[in-house]
């Protein structure tokens, strides 16, 4: 078999049930084409306008294909889902967009050709790569008309809930994609539905037609879907025409370039963006260890890779830095004010949400339903009960609907757009944006935090926020407990209480909670050719790694969306909820944000408490806002893997015992720092223990083992501190600023090394005070009476509440074997 069939095959094989619905899609969209094998398509090349471009011309093939189903069904897809709704005039659909992409590739690779030709002119043809061939242009055009044929409607709302119904299929087509080029990172369920429509047997079929020659030249079928494939998902072989895939999908893109234009004409958002001089820039670039900038040190492994150590790469000369950064600001801009405005992430939510209650039990959906060639519109009729016929008679499609997706649909068509109820974001954290933080004990201000401990505690907060929210499922369950807890909430208080009318009929679909996506990039992938020859990243202002972080922590702002009518109850319930769940409390400008300071009355805490609703400090939390420190969470990359698999409780059985001494959680930076040590210590110790050297040593002192552990973790590469005074003393070791580690020598043999010297961590404990922390770790070296007494590593450690200390204070006890005896061979 040759390795373009054997690719395919493997391909296919990696999604069989998704594979086996996306094949008969295609067969039905390209049954016309197919079925007429002396098919031309038009005599001649068809021009016509565009708003964006002024004119795009297409060839007769890509005619032929643009005129069936495929391609013609995306003149239904709106580019931007329900933004419409909010923008009247963002009603462009993906149709325009894909005819956009072809002509922006078409400029891009003739740019790419005048500028090689300029470096052969001026005496730099050993750098200049090949001229692009006729067919390789071909190549790239089709990619970049059909790359969003795999887009269903409301175009990204819906794709979580495809993903949904076929998650493990498409985990399966993306490992097999990375498998054979690791440059795919993401693959998005519309690129993986476009790859299997190209790789479907109608596809084939219709590539090796007469139509397609000009395209295959001399390659066979399965080698041209390759490249189809490698264009439409972000890889590359390394070649020239495999390095023009990233005209496609790469940062510097004809995708983004029409879509930004597109999407910002069409919605009256203008932005500064200067697409000819970016265009004007792009070159082919030679990528090799001689010319490569010392920042781009990850590419040299790549390099290695290649037969003749040297690839092809797209990217832009230094000249075109200002509009390369032009359009990454751009791109920002649009996330913000058009792809992230409230309203549209509410009306983009709700068909997410109409298209999940359809079918909750996922047993009815397929995608002959969700990619029916129905407009958006005529989607959301379908879901909401009204009878449309579509299929055929042998086969007809009926779209499921349930009470739930008919009240959403309804919604929807009257502009009934669910209202936000609650806002979360880690500029919204209580209490971070005052100079004091309230005690609720004593009520006196603790000392300020600065500006480093502000963005911890942000950053601590939103990522396990984003991370548990992350999913579909999680945030479906989320609205579930959100809408139970107001349910009860409503039940209790009674009927003749606002809440309580408020929560009658009350279900989960009436919550949408919603977390947006990331809109910045990580790092710039981008290469930039400077005058000397030399490739580099772009040199910008903008970071994207800085940008991304504090877009994360502080400006992608999450929502509780509501039924209109049921506001103030949900509103209400989200905030004893994320309290409960994240011990997240928001301040009022979180409030501000959300529109939603009025939604609750004064009294209304107060009566919660009364009925056993909330209890008395989270009635204080929810009337007087101000910062509640997270439990310490100890997480599986903190502990060796061997401890894991001996002990499956161990990080839960750890958790539990160190927040049940400090329920009150502490610090972000402190658990930073904690977590840090403790994985240096878990690892030490497994490292000792399997060392019989070490374990048949004897410790003779404090000394002796305080020695041995200063060297074992500074080779951790920990920030280690000994003999520091605090407190009028000497410290053991401090790791950090905030974490102490008291060493102590058990005296004679013992099997419990957790119950000698119970309270060895009491002098450690004054050295702690000073830096405001309520915890401990204490390592104690003993000699094992016998057997029982020789612990496993995962069985060495134990958190508990530090003997003779009456406040809540963690002492976390490492024991640390020594002396034991080797047995003879006998035994």
């Amino acid at each position: 078999m040759a390795a373009g069939d054997q690719y395919l095959q493997t391909i296919r094989n990696a999604s069989p049930q998704l594979t086996a619905q996306v094949d008969e899609l295609a067969a039905g969209w390209l049954s016309l084409l197919l079925a007429d094998p002396s098919a031309r398509g038009p005599e001649q090349d068809k021009h016509f306008n565009d708003p964006v471009w002024g004119t795009i011309t297409l060839h007769p093939w890509e005619v032929a294909l643009l005129d069936t189903p495929l391609v013609q069904r995306l003149r239904g897809v709106k580019q931007l889902g329900l933004a419409h709704l909010v923008f009247p005039t963002a009603t462009h659909d993906r149709f325009s967009h894909a005819c956009g992409v072809v002509e922006a590739a078409e400029r891009m690779m003739d740019q790419i050709v005048r500028n090689t030709k300029a470096r052969r002119r001026t005496g730099r043809s050993e750098d200049a790569p090949p001229d692009i061939q006729e067919h390789e242009r071909y190549l790239i055009r089709l990619a970049a008309l059909i790359h969003d044929v795999g887009h269903g409607p409301f175009s990204h709302a819906i794709e979580p809930v495809v993903e949904r119904i076929f998650a493990s299929e498409i985990n399966g087509l993306k490992a097999a994609l990375r498998a054979d080029d690791p440059r795919i990172d993401k693959v998005q369920v519309s690129e993986a539905v476009a790859v299997l429509t190209v790789a479907s047997p109608a596809f084939q079929e219709l590539l090796s037609r007469p139509l397609m020659n000009r395209v295959l030249e001399s390659k066979s079928a399965a080698d041209v879907t390759k490249g189809l494939i490698a264009a439409i998902v972000g890889g590359s072989d390394g070649s020239a025409c495999g390095a023009l895939g990233a005209l496609v999908s790469s940062q510097v893109d004809a995708d983004k370039l029409d879509y930004m234009a597109r999407d910002a004409h069409h919605a009256g958002l203008p932005i500064d963006f200067d697409t000819e001089r970016l265009i004007s820039k792009l070159e082919a670039l030679r990528v090799e260890e001689g010319v490569l900038s010392p920042r781009l040190h990850d590419l040299k492994e790549r390099i290695r890779t290649y037969p003749d150590k040297r690839y092809q790469e797209i990217g832009i000369s230094a000249g075109g830095t200002g509009a390369f950064e032009q359009m990454l600001v751009g791109r920002i801009f649009l996330y913000d004010r058009l792809y992230h405005h409230h309203k549209v992430r509410a009306a983009d939510a709700m068909a997410q949400r109409l298209v999940y209650y359809a079918d909750p039990e996922r047993k009815q959906l397929s995608l002959a339903i969700l990619y029916a060639s129905l407009s958006d519109d005529m989607v959301i009729h379908a879901f909401g009960g009204l009878p449309i016929n579509v299929g055929t008679a042998e086969k007809p499609i009926r779209f499921p609907t349930t009470q739930a997706s008919k009240e959403i649909s309804d919604a929807i068509l009257q502009r009934a757009l669910y209202k936000r109820a609650f806002a979360f974001a880690g500029r919204f954290i209580a209490g971070l944006d005052t100079d004091v933080i309230p005690i609720p004990e004593s009520g006196e201000p603790s000392s300020a935090l600065n500006e480093e401990e502000k963005d911890a505690e942000r950053s601590r907060v939103m990522e396990r926020v984003n991370r548990e929210l992350a999913d579909l499922e999680e945030r479906l369950k989320a609205e579930e407990e959100i809408a139970a807890l107001a349910q009860k909430i409503g039940s209790t208080l009674g009927a003749a209480h606002e809440l309580g009318r408020q929560s009658e009929g009350l279900a989960a679909h009436h919550v949408i909670v919603d977390l947006p996506r990331k809109a910045h990039p990580n790092r710039i992938t981008t290469i930039a050719r400077g005058d000397d020859g030399r490739l580099d990243v772009p040199d910008v202002f903008y970071d994207p790694a800085r940008w991304a972080n504090v877009y994360a922590t502080q400006r992608r702002t999450g929502y509780v969306f509501a039924h209109p009518a049921r506001r103030a109850i949900i509103c209400v319930a989200s905030r004893v909820w994320f309290l409960r769940k994240f011990k997240c409390v928001l301040g009022e400008t979180a409030d501000r944000q959300a529109k939603a300071g009025r939604l609750i009355k004064a009294p209304w805490y107060g009566e919660l408490e009364t009925a056993g609703l909330i209890t008395a400090r989270e009635r204080s939390y929810l009337e007087k806002p101000r910062l509640v420190h997270l439990p310490l969470e100890l997480r599986n990359n903190h502990v060796p893997k061997e401890w894991l698999e001996g002990d499956p409780t161990f990080i839960r059985t750890f958790n539990d015992a160190f927040n049940k001494v400090l329920p009150d959680g502490i610090s972000a930076l402190a658990e930073s720092e904690l977590v840090q040590a403790l994985r240096g210590i878990f690892r030490t110790v497994q490292t000792w223990s399997m060392d019989s050297t070490f374990v048949t040593s004897p410790i003779e002192s404090e000394k002796v083992l305080q020695e041995k552990l200063r060297q074992a973790l500074r080779q951790r590469e920990l920030d280690i501190g000994e003999g520091e005074e605090q407190a009028g003393g000497e410290t053991d070791i401090k790791i950090g600023r905030r974490v102490i580690l008291e060493n102590k020598s058990i005296k004679g043999k013992t099997d419990d090394p957790f119950q000698a010297v119970p309270r060895s961590g009491l002098q450690g404990r004054r050295y702690v005070l000073p830096t405001g922390q309520s915890f401990i770790i204490t390592a104690a070296s003993y000699e094992a009476a016998s057997e029982s007494g020789k612990l496993k590593p995962s069985e060495c450690v134990k958190v508990r509440q530090l003997e003779g200390v009456d406040q809540p204070f963690v002492e976390i006890r490492i024991a640390i074997r020594h002396s034991d005896s080797l047995p003879s061979r006998a035994k």
